[in-house]
């Protein structure tokens, strides 16, 4: 097969034209490795490799579009870019990035707990929860449960402010019931009760 046109159509991107035909979007690096010119023959051994470099670079290029967005853990990132790009090359693409250290799923789940704990008081329960839905490893939830700090100050915060007005109306129960439901741990609502009453005496 012989190389009919590169077409350019942006920076160090082009798409590539075989006997007439088009067959993939490349780049700079792609056309250099594989001696792509205009006029160049490629051998038929060549052009699978060729091809699936092109799809890996489509699969990182939309990877690195969602990431400087947002984070994401990997199998996040893994379902949002396969939903474009064929599952077995968007696999490729994470995996390349992990390797650079563009994806660090257990640096994702420590700041997104330290968010919930600061932003939400929520429980630590709730916390793994929420990471092992967006898909962190078990080995990764391990280490985070062992980091995560105890809850009695987020506890003592909600009953100072969010839970504040139902205590004074003597509606404990329905304080205890909520934060239970939230995933805190009864030992410590009760903990933090008893202190919030010796405060008010």
């Amino acid at each position: 097969m012989r190389v009919s046109e590169l077409k350019e159509v942006g920076k160090n991107r082009f798409y590539l034209y075989l006997d007439g035909e088009y067959k993939a979007c490349v780049d700079k690096g792609i056309c250099q490795h594989f001696g792509l010119e205009e006029g160049a023959v490629i051998k038929e051994e060549h052009l699978l490799p060729l091809l699936e470099s092109a799809l890996i670079r489509k699969a990182r290029e939309r990877a690195l579009y969602l990431l400087d967005r947002q984070n994401y853990t990997k199998k996040k990132l893994l379902e949002k870019i396969s939903a474009t790009n064929d599952p077995q090359y968007a696999a490729a693409a994470v995996e390349e990035l992990e390797q650079v250290g563009l994806l660090d799923d257990l640096a994702y789940g420590r700041l997104l707990a330290e968010e919930m704990i600061c932003r939400r008081a929520a429980s630590n329960k709730k916390i793994l929860e929420q990471l092992r839905c967006r898909g962190l490893s078990a080995e990764d939830l391990g280490i985070l449960r062992e980091e995560l700090p105890g809850e009695e100050k987020r506890v003592a915060h909600l009953l100072q402010h969010k839970y504040a007005s139902l205590l004074a109306e003597g509606e404990t129960k329905k304080v205890v019931a909520s934060l239970a439901r939230q995933g805190f741990s009864l030992s410590v609502i009760r903990q933090q009760l008893r202190c919030t009453e010796s405060e008010e005496i």
